[in-house]
């Protein structure tokens, strides 16, 4: 299992960096009315948006196969998710320097309007789009969940490192929601400055994960593909 685990740790690290899902879920905090129940709606529209991506995943990579057995030959499959999602990565990257609004800054201002009046049941649709729309961690997990799945680890392993993978993606809504819940309002100053923060430098970092993870992923790719 360790193997598997130091395979998708950089991949799950990456996914968890979401501005798109941290400043939405700061963003339902602060509605005058039943934050916490409406932020754990969100929380679970989203976790079941990320179940549901992950059994397609799951499906869909069993049926173009896996091209290798082994966790250290690396067959097309692997190689070809890699390179793929390495570039859609950087285009993601480029388009966040562009300046021009991004999806999940979009559905965060709609959301923003209908913060006053919207009731519990409202948010977790929203948390459906909002996991959609945070492309880039969908983006990492994809090729995490590959590793997951040609691994030669046994069956209890793959499912505690795909806990792991699940759990870190969504650490951006449960962090937030966690923290109010257990501290109160204690909570408000710590997640006001966090907010602030991500919000304003929202481009910048989703840039630099892009960019940092395309790399990573093409080299890897590449390095598959050359050894082929």
């Amino acid at each position: 299992m360790e193997g598997l685990f130091t395979q998708v740790l950089p991949l799950a690290l990456g996914a968890m960096v979401s501005p798109t899902l941290l400043t939405l879920q700061v963003l339902v905090l602060s509605s005058p009315t039943k934050p916490k129940l409406k932020a754990w709606a969100l929380t679970l529209g989203a976790a079941l948006t990320l179940i549901v991506y992950a059994i397609l995943g799951v499906t869909v990579l069993r049926s173009v196969g896996n091209g290798s057995s082994s966790d250290t030959s690396h067959g097309w499959t692997y190689i070809i998710i890699r390179v793929a999602c390495g570039l859609l990565l950087l285009l993601l990257g480029l388009r966040a320097l562009r300046g021009k609004p991004t999806a999940g800054e979009n559905h965060q201002s709609k959301v923003k309007t209908k913060l006053a009046s919207a009731g519990p049941l409202f948010y977790m649709p929203v948390g459906f789009v909002g996991m959609l729309t945070d492309v880039s961690s969908l983006i990492l997990f994809l090729p995490a969940l590959h590793d997951i799945t040609r691994s030669s680890a046994d069956s209890a392993a793959k499912a505690v490192v795909f806990g792991f993978l699940y759990l870190m993606v969504m650490v951006p809504l449960l962090l937030p929601v966690l923290l109010i819940t257990v501290m109160g309002s204690k909570a408000d100053g710590m997640l006001a400055s966090l907010n602030r923060f991500v919000t304003t430098n929202s481009r910048r970092i989703n840039a630099a994960i892009c960019f940092f993870f395309a790399a990573y992923l093409l080299w890897t790719g590449i390095a598959a593909l050359i050894a082929h």
